[in-house]
């Protein structure tokens, strides 16, 4: 949780990586984070978002479960 004092991601940089954790963790995302990101994404923006967010865990569940190797 080293992003959220980082300098390095902005504000909404840091509300999408809070966001990816919450989805990946509990599959919730709390109301307070959800309306600090409507305030600025857009819809579209926040379903590609979620989208993103569920492939990446789609793909890693299906590599890790193969025990496939992406070091090439």
């Amino acid at each position: 949780m080293h992003y959220k004092t980082s300098p390095v991601y902005d504000d909404l940089q840091k509300l999408v990586i809070e966001y990816a954790e919450e989805l990946t963790k509990t599959v919730s995302t709390p109301e307070s984070l959800m309306n600090q990101l409507k305030e600025r994404l857009s819809e579209q923006e926040l379903v590609e978002l979620n989208l993103t967010v569920g492939l990446a865990q789609v793909t890693n569940r299906f590599n890790e479960s193969f025990k496939i190797d992406l070091d090439v």
